[in-house]
């Protein structure tokens, strides 16, 4: 029985085919194996997987990020040169107390180096316990800031744990706020 040119290619060999076919099936298995992995990873909720994605949120002064370990990093937009108001203070501490969700985390805020006005400094100071993290830190760019920073944390003596550390020690700040948070949750 003789084969029709259709059948006659059907039966050819891989090792018959051009090289670029080859490589059109491998870039072939390929998309297939992503779209499946795409479709599990739809499917799946995130603690399966045990995806760590980081939260964002901004307001016009700051962006804070939810870390995995419970850390939010708060950090001065760079775009922002303006000194805070009073509105801006309230409006940073409401997305503090959205990113903190009433669970056991921590703040990790980056002092910008500009003049906040008593009030400002103050409304920041009252509503710190109430934002409901466990503990912050707050990271200065230099040492006489940080002694002058930690000068006037004891002199107003809070109930709640916050410290001043220079940017350089940061991994020791993190350590120290990852202890708080343990100690938080036992």
């Amino acid at each position: 029985m003789a084969l029709g040119s259709d059948q006659k290619i059907g039966r050819l060999k891989e090792s018959h085919l051009p090289f670029h076919a080859h490589l059109s099936r491998q870039r072939t298995k390929l998309v297939n194996a992503f779209c499946f992995f795409l479709k599990t990873l739809l499917k799946a909720s995130p603690s399966k997987l045990n995806l760590h994605l980081l939260m964002e949120y901004k307001t016009q002064a700051l962006t804070l990020t939810l870390r995995p370990d419970d850390i939010i990093e708060i950090r001065t937009n760079p775009n922002w040169d303006k000194p805070d108001t009073l509105e801006i203070a309230k409006e940073n501490v409401a997305a503090m107390i959205k990113a903190v969700d009433g669970k056991k985390r921590a703040l990790l805020s980056y002092t910008p180096n500009t003049h906040m006005d008593k009030e400002v400094l103050k409304y920041y100071s009252d509503a710190n316990p109430t934002i409901g993290g466990v503990a912050t830190v707050m990271l200065s760019s230099s040492f006489g800031s940080m002694l002058m920073g930690n000068l006037f944390l004891k002199i107003l003596k809070r109930g709640y744990p916050i410290k001043i550390f220079t940017i350089k020690d940061k991994n020791k700040a993190i350590d120290w706020l990852l202890d708080q948070i343990k100690k938080s949750k036992s």
